[in-house]
């Protein structure tokens, strides 16, 4: 009898399908998982890649010629959105 059920402790008994229906849920809630985790890497990935060109652009509008440059508040407001951007 032991044989076709699984033992879980203090004499309690699985049948084979409650152990085959356990095995399925794990197998299940382990693909979910790790589908989840795919996401969540990829919107991390995408939120940090939109970060660098953010700021990319701002270094990039900064190296204008000086005729073209933000005047020093301007620039302390962009180098200030900047850091607020990476550090978010």
């Amino acid at each position: 009898m032991s044989e076709d059920y699984g033992n879980i402790g203090d004499g309690f008994f699985l049948t084979p399908e409650e152990v085959q229906t356990l095995r399925n849920s794990k197998r299940e809630l382990t693909t979910y998982v790790k589908q989840k985790l795919r996401e969540l890497m990829n919107k991390e990935q995408q939120i940090a890649d939109e970060q660098l060109n953010k700021c990319l652009e701002w270094v990039a509008f900064n190296l204008q010629p000086t005729t073209q440059r933000p005047t020093k508040k301007q620039l302390e407001k962009m180098e200030t959105e900047c850091r607020m951007i990476i550090n978010d």
